[in-house]
């Protein structure tokens, strides 16, 4: 199953992956700005998860605070 998002780029977020594309295709090379995404969100999955749930839980903020 697929599921399908907007994703809100900042300018200079879409010039970074604009550039990353950029330097694939220079080395001969070739991967579209989604597939880019796509990697990046799963990096982010496999290796950031854990610190996003703890940066944004405010049960961890509340731990934090109490150790202290």
């Amino acid at each position: 199953m697929e599921y399908k998002k907007l994703v809100h780029l900042r300018p200079e977020q879409k010039e970074a992956l604009d550039n990353i594309q950029e330097e694939i295709s220079f080395n001969g090379g070739y991967v579209s700005v989604m597939r880019l995404i796509n990697d990046s969100i799963q990096i982010f999955i496999d290796h950031y998860g854990e610190d996003a749930v703890k940066r944004y839980s405010p049960m961890y903020a509340k731990k934090k605070l109490s150790l202290d």
